[in-house]
């Protein structure tokens, strides 16, 4: 597998806690992409199915993150 030290990522993860599986594709993602040296830019997020205020909160987060040569997105617009 190539190496992914060129890549910076964020991962949201999305799921029901009623499995016991509980957002694992997004955090197998995760582990996968950090293991071949990509840059995580924060911590696997995982929310659950009623999920619309929590992922308002990690938009912010993610959108506010400092990025050299990247504007900034207004946090309240429509992606």
């Amino acid at each position: 597998f190539p190496s992914l030290s060129h890549l910076e990522y964020a991962v949201l993860a999305l799921g029901d806690s009623c499995f016991r599986s509980f957002c694992g594709c997004g955090v197998k993602v995760d582990e996968c992409l950090a293991n071949h040296g990509a840059r995580r830019l924060m911590t696997c997020r995982k929310l659950d199915a009623k999920y619309h205020h929590d992922f308002l909160h990690w938009q912010e987060e993610f959108l506010g993150l400092p990025r050299p040569g990247v504007v900034n997105l207004n946090p309240n617009q429509r992606l």
